[in-house]
């Protein structure tokens, strides 16, 4: 069974590997979006979403310091947009 995504919000506490395995998650869980995990001005460390295919309707680019607040917020598009898949 595939190891769970880590629960802790703040990138300080998170590993290379942490980042790496939460990376490889996301873009198993998303495949719709490409995921960043890096600098973003003097905002430091956080994580980005992006829509690949920027014409889909819903969300198209996310920047967070939290990574349940991105996992919410990309399963909320999801729902949101569930009928379209149909």
């Amino acid at each position: 069974m595939a190891k769970e995504l880590p629960t802790l919000s703040d990138l300080t506490d998170l590993s290379q590997d942490e980042i790496a395995h939460a990376l490889g998650w996301l873009h198993t869980h998303y495949p719709d979006f490409r995921f960043l995990c890096g600098p973003v001005g003097w905002l430091g460390q956080r994580w980005t979403a992006e829509r690949i295919n920027s014409l889909d309707p819903g969300l198209h680019t996310l920047i967070t310091a939290n990574l349940d607040e991105l996992r919410d917020e990309l399963d909320a598009d999801k729902g949101r947009h569930v009928h379209d898949q149909e």
